[in-house]
This record gives C-alpha cells, structure tokens and sequence, in this order.
C-alpha cells in the first residue's frame, strides 16, 4: 500500500506514495470493526483525511485515527477502517 522514499535517519523509510484505491479495497474487504494499519505518516495526514481533502476517502464513510510513534512529536502510525 505504501512505497517507502528515502530512509529517515531516526525511524526509517518516510512514505512517498499511498494507494488510496487499494487502501480502500483493503478496508471493504475487512468485517465490521476492523481496521487496517495503512502506514508511517505525518500525524497531519488523519486530518486532512477526516476533513475530505483527499478525494478518494469519503470521511463519512471511514473513520481514520492515528498512534504516536516512540521519540517523534509529528509522525505516527495511520489507521482506517469503515464507519459502522
């Protein structure tokens, strides 16, 4: 779901490219209550997603959170799964 840009000295490789299309065919696919862990991203990411300014992710459709990572301030992990 994700390609991996350079690595980043602390954490590891950064992503530079989210499949939105697969990323959702993922999160359909899952029974209800599921999520699915899409990548390491900046914790900017959930809500630019929550407030629909990424066209492929309908926010009334999916609930997106993140999980901070250990020794970072902005990056964190992103998770997504359908509303119920």
């Amino acid at each position: 779901m994700e390609q991996p840009d350079s690595k980043s000295a602390r954490h590891g490789p950064r992503v530079k490219h989210i499949d939105w299309q697969r990323v959702k065919q993922e999160v359909d696919a899952l029974s209800d209550g599921e999520c699915v862990m899409i990548a390491d991203v900046d914790q900017s990411m959930r809500t630019h997603i929550r407030r629909g300014r990424f066209a492929y992710i309908d926010p009334s459709e999916y609930e997106v959170w993140t999980e901070g990572i250990n020794g970072s301030r902005t990056r964190a992990n992103l998770f997504m799964r359908r509303k119920q």
